[in-house]
């Protein structure tokens, strides 16, 4: 590790660090060779290579501009010199009761956490598509035990930090945290300990070379400070940010809110102010000064200008108005002016010229302006029955698909987009762990990209939609399987055959991906195998065919009855490709004790 040093915490001594993470360093090489090799194959400039002077140019430093054109990096905290003020500005602005209210709905929505306190499972469905079937189980089983030590490690499972962190995400736009690892003195790590927070404005990413010529990022800590630098390899890092390093965005989500947000509170400061100003009644007195000098006379103003100043102030953070420093205010107004003219006081009462703020009909407008730019429905702010708090009638909460508005169907949408990027302080810690206990699949991208993150849903909305879909698109191939062509049997005589084959009109309207049907025959040629071993068995001790009463009734029959040709549904296995033979209705099916002589297993 020529040239590469780490301090610790406790002030121990760097090749301690270096020695127990020795195999985290291979971990952070790791998948960093591609993308070496994309650049070193380039021709062309890229828009950060042309622009090294913007702030957008990040990570890589001066070393080499070109990482950030490949693929879609994080934006770092670091290079933003005003991100420090503008994040104390958005947490106090965050503090507003309508933003806080719009952040803790999104992440309702987000963070669901089930009876066990989990608001995530990995998701390893498309893993079980792609390993072979001796393998999936050890591997799935090694995946859900790294999860749950990663989870346990956050304390997921005691509290509701998951959604703190998910609402400190959406008002500062970044999140970083140090995994930290087992291990003593000579010994490798081998597991992930715990975790601990680290501000994302005091990290800086470089990337290094190794001895080999390999480059690896590393993350400073607090560079120049000589008392708290700090060098922490990428394994040691979790790092996630709203906004994309070659991307134009918002530093964080709350950062949208503010012009909408500002321009609504502004006039509904001029009703208050308004309602405030014309309450209150006004006398005028007009006092003659006679002879006077003019010094005096503007002295004397001077003195019934401060004693009738009216200063009116809104606090944002309580919403007290008070009225010169206090929040008591009077409900009548005395004001004096003086007049050489006149030989007697006159008094009189006026009232004050201005607009009529007294209607709140332009309020409706920019407060739906404000629930446009927070991307969250307008059902989600019905208050009294009311849609948005201003009418438009109660909100819908249906479980079919056609009480489904489209704006849901976006918040489900802009949700999933919120998670693919917050799944990163569980999913890469979880892929460490793994690679802890198999390093021989560290460096294996299609298991690592194979596994996701399952979050608890409870999204009716986006349910009803996807089960109506599948409602819809079964009618629609039962429909369409109807339709008939004649043509010539083997025998030459005239039949008639189906137009469409079930398994182009389920991929076509049913909308399952390549993956759901190859896990869908999977499922089936294990169910197959099963009725066949059972089959087999029973033939051996003499018993014939499993009968439907032998066998526990009629739900394993019918199953048995699909596969193996008896059925007459077009949804069947038959008529997707899974094999079996075709319809015999002479011959007794299996459920009615026929005998059936027991094939030999699909392969």
């Amino acid at each position: 590790m020529a040239g590469f040093r780490l301090q610790s915490m406790d002030q121990r001594s760097s090749s301690y660090i270096e020695n127990i993470q020795k195999n985290i360093r291979y971990l952070s090489l790791a998948g960093m060779r591609w993308d070496e090799k994309v650049i070193r194959q380039s021709k062309a400039v890229g828009i950060s290579e042309a622009t090294e002077d913007s702030m957008y140019s990040m990570y890589y430093n001066q070393q080499s501009h070109a990482g950030t054109d490949i693929g879609q990096h994080e934006f770092i905290a670091f290079f933003d010199k005003e991100y420090p003020t503008r994040r104390d500005f958005l947490r106090r602005f965050a503090m507003n009761g309508e933003i806080e209210h719009v952040i803790e709905t999104i992440a309702d929505e987000t963070i669901i956490f089930d009876d066990n306190n989990y608001f995530a499972y990995p998701n390893t469905k498309n893993l079980k598509a792609v390993l072979k079937p001796e393998k999936a189980k050890d591997i799935v089983n090694d995946l859900n035990e790294c999860f749950k030590k990663v989870y346990f490690a956050f304390n997921f499972n005691n509290s509701h930090d998951g959604w703190h962190y998910l609402k400190k995400f959406l008002i500062d736009g970044f999140l970083a945290f140090e995994i930290i690892y087992d291990g003593e003195g000579e010994e490798a790590a081998k597991n992930v300990l715990g975790f601990k927070e680290l501000d994302p404005v005091s990290l800086e990413p470089e990337m290094r070379k190794d001895e080999a010529d390999n480059e690896y990022r590393v993350w400073i800590q607090y560079k120049g400070d000589s008392e708290r630098q700090r060098e922490l390899l990428d394994g040691n890092l979790i790092y996630i940010s709203w906004a994309r390093g070659n991307f134009i965005s918002r530093l964080s989500y709350v950062e949208r809110l503010v012009r909408s947000f500002n321009m609504l509170r502004t006039l509904e400061n001029s009703r208050i102010i308004w309602n405030v100003i014309n309450s209150q009644y006004r006398m005028k007195i007009i006092v003659p000064i006679g002879t006077q000098s003019e010094v005096k006379a503007r002295t004397r103003l001077a003195e019934l200008r401060g004693m009738y100043k009216e200063d009116i102030t809104i606090d944002y953070q309580s919403g007290e108005i008070s009225i010169n420093g206090t929040p008591n205010f009077s409900f009548a107004k005395t004001y004096i002016f003086p007049s050489k003219d006149g030989t007697q006081t006159e008094i009189d009462s006026f009232a004050p010229q201005g607009y009529d703020l007294k209607d709140t009909e332009a309020l409706q407008y920019f407060w739906k302006r404000f629930i446009i730019e927070t991307k969250v429905p307008n059902s989600r702010f019905s208050i009294g029955g009311q849609e948005g708090g201003g009418g438009g009638g109660e909100s819908s909460w249906t479980s079919g698909g056609d009480g489904i508005a489209r704006e849901e169907m976006r918040f489900s949408y802009f949700i999933n987009r919120i998670r693919s990027i917050f799944q990163e302080i569980l999913m890469k810690p979880t892929w460490l762990q793994f690679c802890l206990k198999h390093p021989e699949f560290a460096k294996d991208k299609i298991l690592k990209g194979s596994i996701g993150l399952l979050f608890t849903e409870e999204n009716l909305f986006t349910i009803a939609k996807e089960r109506e879909i599948a409602s819809k698109g079964a009618e629609t191939v039962n429909n369409l399987m109807g339709v008939m062509q004649p043509t010539i049997g083997p025998d030459g005589m005239p039949l008639e055959e189906h137009y469409f084959d079930p398994k182009f009109l389920v991929e076509k309207y049913m909308q399952y991906t390549d993956i759901d049907l190859k896990l869908n025959e999977k499922y089936k040629k294990e169910r197959r195998d099963q009725i066949t071993r059972i089959r087999y068995a029973y033939q051996k001790m003499g018993l014939g065919s499993a009968g439907g009463s032998e066998m526990g009734g009629g739900g394993f029959g019918a199953s048995s009855a699909g596969d193996m040709g008896g059925g007459t549904s077009p949804f069947g296995p038959n008529d997707l490709g899974a094999g079996g033979g075709t319809e015999t209705p002479e011959a007794p099916a299996p459920e009615a004790g026929g005998e059936i002589e027991a094939p030999p297993p699909t392969q």
